[in-house]
């Protein structure tokens, strides 16, 4: 018997609902982004003089765009302001706490509609750094000449009311109010009011340059801290939303602190372990019909959404660490106990044994998605594969450098990647041999395996923090900044559908600062 790591851990999920508006603080805004993906043109920019008869100063920059074009929250941030404006459109106002405790408010003009369509938002909803907030309005009335986005950044909290330099609200797009108030034009800068006004804004472009950080980052989320705690590897993604985490205290221990689900990726966090018999869960999975399952120390549970209560599902006094959906049906194995694999047809009502030729302790289950096949990955013997159709597995080692594995993975294209004690492997489809892949790579075990949607890998070790790579694996770069502490195990990758990361390491998880795809 092996155990991967026996200690207490936790299991990083995502799964799919309707993401519910987060009303707590947000999360600092520890670094920005511009609001459009692409160039950044702009036609009109910061402080630049109106020359037709608004007579003021601009105090945002109009960047240049298409209808549809998806426009992003440039930071984290609460939502202070969604509503339709004449001759605007769409408006959303966002303030944002900076690292140094100062706030700013970025504005978002001429979007689509809410009237039109445009998903609402509510005050006081959080919203993260590369969330969509909405797109650009294609109605000619919303922004004049041509379509484009009014991007400002305005100094302070954000302000309610009437200004009363002005006599309108803090928002506004110019300077050109003053005319409002019978002032004359043609004094121009020579204005005292106007130097005034464009004094509490800053150039947008410029400050999210002065404040960006390196697109590799990572951002430590506000828990689940769980004291002296070291993570297994569990894998499931599905749209942004429900963030889970499954705490266990190894092989041994029949409670650690269950489940815990946050509904704002990672703000707050509450416990889920209604139904529990044992709440030591091992693992967590998700089936393609949205079944959330659970491997816990006593067996395999599945949610039922509507009562949020866990229900058994089977395999009772089987201390359940590896799940597997595939079209072959529900895996479960034991990498505790070492008692082998069990499959299921019937969606975890009932499960049979399926270990013809397999060695009991199994680390790891993947499905090929070229093929069929299963592979199992063992913590004492290696790989083994399951060919489509078969009833027996076979080893398929030759070239393998190590006999333990903690992980596999496998690509759209049917390669398959072993994490092992000793590094990294490949096994290309339809080859017969495994080729260690080191090249960037430190010399250390691999605890965790994962692959985004568009082909790029990340990998996670015992002790030396994140790697990625953009070439199936050929060569690694270190993806830590962020990351105070890589020398704790990386128990978990997961990818939600706007390709964020979240990684687990030791007690504490982290989100990638920008998408990873």
């Amino acid at each position: 018997m092996r155990n991967r790591i026996a200690f207490i851990g936790f299991v990083l999920a995502l799964v799919m609902d309707s993401r519910s508006p987060a009303f707590a603080g947000a999360p600092v805004a520890d670094s920005f982004r511009l609001p459009l993906d692409g160039n950044w043109i702009f036609a009109r920019g910061f402080a630049q003089r109106y020359i037709s008869d608004w007579c003021g100063f601009h105090l945002a920059e109009d960047a240049n765009a298409n209808p549809k074009d998806p426009v992003f929250a440039v930071a984290n941030g609460n939502i202070e302001l969604a509503e339709d404006i004449a001759d605007i459109g769409g408006a959303i106002h966002i303030s944002h706490t900076l690292q140094d405790g100062t706030v700013v408010v970025s504005v978002y003009y001429h979007l689509k509609r809410f009237g039109d369509g445009a998903p609402r938002h509510r005050v006081g909803e959080v919203v993260l750094k590369g969330d969509q907030i909405g797109e650009i309005s294609g109605r000619a009335g919303d922004y004049g000449s041509a379509p484009h986005l009014h991007f400002g950044i305005r100094k302070g909290i954000y302000k309610r009311g009437i200004d009363p330099r002005t006599e309108k609200w803090f928002y506004p797009g110019y300077t050109g109010i003053y005319r409002n108030q019978k002032k004359q034009c043609n004094l121009g800068a020579a204005y005292p009011g106007y130097q005034e006004i464009v004094s509490d804004w800053v150039s947008p472009s410029q400050f999210v340059m002065d404040h960006d950080v390196p697109q590799d980052s990572w951002v430590r989320t506000n828990g689940p801290d769980l004291a002296n705690t070291v993570f297994t590897a569990a894998l499931v993604t599905t749209l942004p939303g429900e963030l889970w985490a499954s705490t266990n205290r190894g092989c041994f221990d029949r409670d650690a602190l269950g489940v815990l689900r946050s509904t704002d990726r990672g703000l707050n966090w509450v416990s889920m372990n209604f139904g529990f018999l044992s709440t030591n869960v091992r693992t967590l999975m998700l089936t393609p019909n949205s079944d959330l399952f659970a491997g816990a120390h006593d067996g395999v549970y599945r949610l039922d959404r509507a009562l949020g209560a866990w229900n058994p599902s089977g395999l009772g006094g089987v201390d359940v660490s590896v799940l597997r959906s595939t079209t072959r049906g529900l895996w479960a194995a034991d990498s505790c106990f070492c008692t082998g694999v069990r499959q299921s047809t019937d969606n975890g009502q009932t499960w049979q044994r399926f270990n013809t030729g397999l060695p009991p302790c199994v680390n790891a289950i993947v499905q090929n998605p070229t093929t069929g096949d299963l592979y199992a990955g063992t913590g004492t013997s290696g790989v083994y594969r399951l060919p489509f159709g078969a009833i027996s597995w076979s080893p398929v080692n030759e070239g393998l450098g190590s006999s333990d594995l903690h992980s596999l993975a496998v690509n759209t294209s049917g390669d398959l990647f072993a994490g092992t004690i000793q590094g990294l492997f490949r096994r290309e489809n339809g080859a017969a041999q495994w080729t260690a892949l080191t090249q960037g790579l430190p010399s250390d075990g691999i605890q965790s395996i994962a692959i985004t949607s568009h082909g790029k890998m990340f990998i996670g070790t015992f002790s030396h923090g994140v790697y990625a790579s953009l070439d199936n694996g050929d060569t690694w770069t270190e993806m830590n900044a962020g990351i105070p502490d890589v020398s704790r195990t990386v128990g978990a990758i997961v990818f939600d559908s706007q390709g964020f990361a979240y990684v687990s390491v030791g007690s504490i998880v982290y989100r990638s600062v920008a998408s990873v795809e």
